[in-house]
């Protein structure tokens, strides 16, 4: 009895050996897997800013192309003076500070993805897609002549963007997509209204697909008279 007792005994405690063994093996593969993609998300967070760092020292206009390799379940925002990767879980949430202002959406992704890094001016590099608006035409316009057809010159215009005029939505006209670099309106008398003998001006935006709104453009527009 003692003898069936004992063995009986030392298979308890062997299974729990064994069951701690297993729960200490599982955790610290599961730290270990983490630790793996936090040194991943960091190398593609300072591979960034390296290409960042060399297009803001070139100046403005400048741009190259930085390939990082973006892990499973990561993404990548850019904001302000901040650069961050994030994953679902809350695991994961590295950032990298920058010493200029950085915009830009970088669209999920797996793998070695080509990111697009541009020095807008001398104090804002774009990183991945941001809509930035480069000029108007015609401009000034003239609201006698509305309606006519007003362009939009800029970089990274999908098919989904809004055009904001002082920040709200211009529903009441047609909006043309043409290409990535250009959209065109009809301009309308009502959202542009501009009294006789007057020019007024309207802060033209866009909305882009991801939420995230360009630079602002001035459009002015000449009354009745003028």
């Amino acid at each position: 009895m003692k003898k069936g007792q004992l063995a009986l005994e030392n298979l308890f405690l062997m299974g729990m050996i064994l069951l701690l063994v297993g729960a200490l093996f599982y955790y610290s593969m599961g730290y270990t897997v983490t630790n793996y993609r936090q040194r991943q998300a960091d190398d593609t967070l300072h591979s960034l800013l390296l290409t960042a760092n060399a297009v803001h020292e070139l100046g403005p206009g400048s741009r190259e192309n930085a390939m990082v390799n973006i892990p499973e379940d990561i993404n990548l925002k850019v904001k302000e003076r901040l650069l961050s990767a994030l994953d679902s879980s809350g695991d994961i949430n590295n950032t990298v500070d920058t010493p200029f202002d950085v915009i830009g959406t970088i669209p999920p992704s797996e793998g070695l993805t080509p990111v697009t890094v541009k020095a807008v001016n001398d104090t804002l590099v774009k990183i991945g897609k941001w809509t930035y608006l480069i000029s108007i035409s015609p401009n000034p316009a003239n609201w006698s002549t509305f309606p006519n057809r007003i362009w939009i010159l800029g970089e990274d215009m999908d098919n989904s963007v809004i055009l904001l005029v002082n920040g709200v939505s211009y529903a009441p006209a047609p909006f043309v997509h043409i290409n990535s670099s250009y959209v065109a309106f009809i301009g309308n008398q009502t959202m542009l209204y501009t009294p006789p003998g007057e020019i007024r001006t309207f802060q033209m935006s866009i909305n882009d697909s991801y939420g995230v709104i360009s630079n602002t453009l001035p459009l002015y527009v000449r009354g009745p008279g003028m």
